[in-house]
């Protein structure tokens, strides 16, 4: 069965990826410098969240490096 082929992405289509990822991580950056509640049990729950925070900032940040890779490459 012939699977349909990707069309390669354009640079402006990369660059808008990169600014959408951009503004993810600093999001993402601004939320795990929050300050945390001073009741124990929320603070638990909160740094059960930066976890996950933190799994997606490495995401993001990988992501972000894919694409910058592939806007040198169409230099």
């Amino acid at each position: 069965m012939n699977k349909p082929t990707r069309q390669p992405a354009t640079r402006a289509q990369l660059e808008a990826l990169e600014t959408e990822l951009v503004k993810r991580e600093q999001k993402l950056v601004a939320d795990l410098q929050g300050a945390h509640d001073k009741d124990l049990e929320e603070q638990a729950i909160e740094r059960q969240t930066d976890e996950v925070w933190d799994a997606l900032l490495i995401q993001t940040r990988n992501e972000l490096a894919e694409v910058r890779a592939a806007l040198l490459r169409l230099l």
